[in-house]
């Protein structure tokens, strides 16, 4: 074993994925010296197993919905098929021109990039291979992985987790999917636009319960038109298997048989196991993720943790690769002063289930629960001139204000591409700007986005179309 020069590195990052390569090209740009150790492939789950893949082959299932309508808008489309192979190919192909993106913008910006598995022999060390490093600063965004259920043999081939559902050699039959979060809901989506029978499996009362209600209700609703059978307050207490398939028991005494699949996607765990963080007292909780501040800092100075392997929720792509930032900047100027914390209520949630929802901030329930008297607008996007001209009026806008100051609360949506829209909501929340300033926005025509504003006037009883 050797060890490496004191000085050699004034940052390690443990973890290409948003967060960390993110963190290591603003760490370069700074002029900080940043070593990037990656254990697998960059881009991390996001890239390579989770968002982009998982999009482009949402984008197949929207585009085949859309074939199936297309004589609504008269266009006669005979023997419509599908090419499975063409389709998990395309995903492939996104995900190696992306992935050759990150390693051409790390080189251009200078950051060495380490393959191999990396792990703490002590508070300021870290072992990669047979060499030690001793950087001044240890960012750790080592990721998650999918929570894997002990009832479930996933030795099985019909037992699959989310990265098998990316790459299926046959559209199966009859699928359960256990979890009704967002990745559930996102391949419930996608297997059924290609015709698969699908069961959702949910223990709580509601699919994607970190949503607002009415939300949630009106996702479950659609979905369930599309064909897709949903079964909330509902475990799965056992799995047989046998050479028809595979039978799950349930708790509301239910048997669910015969099924080609079961796709697990139940949550996620914290990539720590194999960085021995106990050997040098970083924090962490039973789920495997590392407990920090609201500026990523752990319980060791010099050690950070940001994107899925910390505690802090949501784990998305985009608050990993802004917590990326603020570390970086924080290790260039040598503290947090002067810099923002991480506002967990500033980052919007998107969910690209057919039909889409994203949200920011605080849901009804939860402005309630914390005193507020809340102003509500929601108007329906079947009262959108736009929505109505393409043939997508499903879904609505929601804006929740404060009553007493007029401040936007939050914003939930559900519908066609909202997750496009979501992101003008997060720019008027982090600009703290009232019901006031919203009034006088002028809103292009015909847009969606028009359904933001009604919403807003809705909620003082301003709006002219209802």
């Amino acid at each position: 074993m050797s060890v490496a020069p004191l000085s050699s590195h004034d940052v390690m990052i443990i973890g290409g994925g948003p967060g960390g390569y993110v963190c290591a090209v603003r760490a370069a740009q700074l002029g900080l010296s940043v070593l990037l150790v990656e254990k697998r492939s960059l881009g991390g789950v996001c890239l390579n197993h989770g968002c982009i893949p998982t999009k482009t082959l949402l984008k197949s299932a929207e585009v085949l919905e859309l074939v199936r309508k297309s004589d609504m808008y008269g266009v006669n489309v005979d023997n419509i098929s599908v090419d499975l192979h063409k389709m998990v190919s395309r995903a492939r192909n996104v995900v190696e021109s992306l992935s050759g993106g990150i390693n051409a913008l790390l080189k251009k910006n200078g950051v060495n990039v380490l393959f191999g598995e990396a792990f703490f022999v002590g508070s300021s060390k870290v072992q990669v291979g047979d060499i030690v490093y001793t950087p001044r600063n240890i960012v750790v965004a080592s990721g998650g992985r999918p929570v894997h259920l002990d009832i479930l043999d996933y030795s099985n081939e019909g037992v699959w987790d989310c990265y098998d559902a990316l790459h299926p050699d046959k559209i199966p039959e009859k699928m359960a999917v256990i979890g009704g979060g967002a990745i559930g809901v996102e391949f419930s989506s996608f297997y059924n636009a290609l015709g698969t029978n699908v069961s959702i499996l949910e223990r709580c009362s509601r699919l994607i319960i970190n949503e607002d209600e009415e939300i949630s209700r009106t996702l479950q609703k659609c979905l369930s038109t599309r064909g897709i059978a949903i079964n909330t307050d509902v475990t799965v207490l056992g799995a047989e298997y046998s050479d028809k398939g595979i039978n799950l028991q349930l708790s509301n005494g239910e048997i669910l048989s015969e099924l080609d699949v079961v796709l697990a996607a139940p949550g996620i765990i914290g990539n720590t196991e194999s960085l021995k963080l106990d050997s040098v007292g970083i924090a962490s909780t039973s789920g495997g993720h590392i407990v920090v501040d609201e500026y990523c800092r752990t319980s060791v100075d010099g050690v950070w943790a940001i994107g899925d392997v910390a505690q802090t929720v949501p784990w998305l792509a985009h608050k990993a690769s802004h917590e990326g930032v603020l570390v970086a900047e924080a290790i260039s100027s040598g503290g947090v002063s002067g810099l923002s914390p991480v506002r967990t209520d500033r980052v919007p949630s998107c969910v690209y289930s057919i039909p889409q929802v994203a949200s920011l901030g605080l849901t009804e329930h939860r402005a309630k629960e914390l005193g507020y008297k809340c102003r509500k607008g929601v108007v329906p996007f079947s009262a959108n001139g736009k929505a109505i001209a393409i043939g997508e009026t499903e879904g609505f806008v929601k804006t929740l204000f404060d009553e007493k100051s007029g401040a936007l609360l939050g914003a939930h949506m559900i519908g066609h591409d909202v997750t496009e829209l979501i992101n003008g909501v997060a720019i008027a929340h982090a600009l703290e700007t009232t019901e006031e300033d919203l009034f006088s926005v002028v809103f292009p025509h015909p847009t969606l986005s028009e359904t933001m504003h009604e919403s807003v006037l809705a909620a003082f009883s301003r709006s002219l179309n209802f």
